[in-house]
């Protein structure tokens, strides 16, 4: 993992930015809900949507971390 992004944006249809952060926050997965603020708003224009949830890879870093957090997004489906 020499070169790698450390911030991914996301959604799940089936629930808003706030709902996802907190179902990733019972699972043990951190995450922040990004919504068009000063800090955020050129970010989520260029994407095209309001909000966001925001995981940054500071807080996985080996192999197994990466995959359990995809696991847990496979479920939130």
């Amino acid at each position: 993992l020499t070169k790698r992004e450390s911030v991914i944006a996301l959604n799940v249809d089936a629930m808003s930015a706030s709902q996802l952060s907190e179902w990733l926050e019972e699972r043990s997965i951190r995450s922040a809900v990004r919504k068009a603020d000063f800090y955020s708003k050129h970010t989520l224009d260029a994407l095209g949507i309001q909000e966001c949830v925001r995981v940054s890879l500071n807080h996985y870093n080996t192999f197994d971390e990466v995959d359990t957090f995809l696991k847990t997004m496979e479920e939130a489906k």
